[in-house]
């Protein structure tokens, strides 16, 4: 360890991983506290994005739905149309 003034200090090099991300949550605190409204601009946007992302998704799995409940309906159709035949058939 290095001495200053009498005291030991502690190189940024010998900084440990938390002890960096402690520091970065800290001055990510001070900005958020310097600018609310920057923070809640940014919440904003991200709620609609993530909206807009979810309502298209929800539109893929609806439409792939609807499709496969068409070609089901399709399916039934012609082996009622089937069945009609073959009972007339008799």
């Amino acid at each position: 360890m290095r001495t200053f003034r009498g005291r030991e200090v502690i190189s940024d090099m010998e900084h440990g991983l938390i002890t960096r991300i402690v520091d970065r949550a800290i001055a990510n605190a001070r900005v958020i506290r310097g600018a609310p409204e920057a923070v809640t601009l940014v919440g904003i946007i991200t709620l609609g994005v993530s909206y807009i992302a979810f309502q298209q998704f929800h539109r893929e799995c609806v439409a792939a739905f609807n499709d496969r409940i068409a070609s089901q309906e399709r399916l039934l159709a012609d082996y009622r149309t089937k069945l009609r035949s073959s009972a007339l058939g008799n």
